[in-house]
């Protein structure tokens, strides 16, 4: 399906509404976490933990020492050190 200039231009906008919409949810959100304690924990550079992290493969790459978590699949919520 072809869409017209007008139709994708009217498309384009919806869009973009949509994702500014949901940044700031998004934002809201961690604000109202943040104040609870809990706060986002990204574990790229931090020293291999298995009690904290789950890996998935080694990455072989010459810039880290072995045992640095060199890529995060997904990013966690560290509430109150639990």
């Amino acid at each position: 399906m072809v869409l017209k200039p007008k139709r994708r231009l009217v498309t384009a906008v919806l869009s973009r509404s949509r994702s500014i919409r949901t940044q700031r949810t998004t934002s809201s959100f961690c604000q109202v976490l943040k104040k609870q304690g809990v706060e986002q924990y990204n574990p790229v550079g931090d020293k291999f933990d298995p009690n904290l992290h789950n890996a998935l493969f080694e990455v072989p790459d010459g810039d880290k020492a072995a045992g640095i978590v060199a890529i995060a699949t997904k990013v966690t919520e560290n509430g109150n050190e639990r």
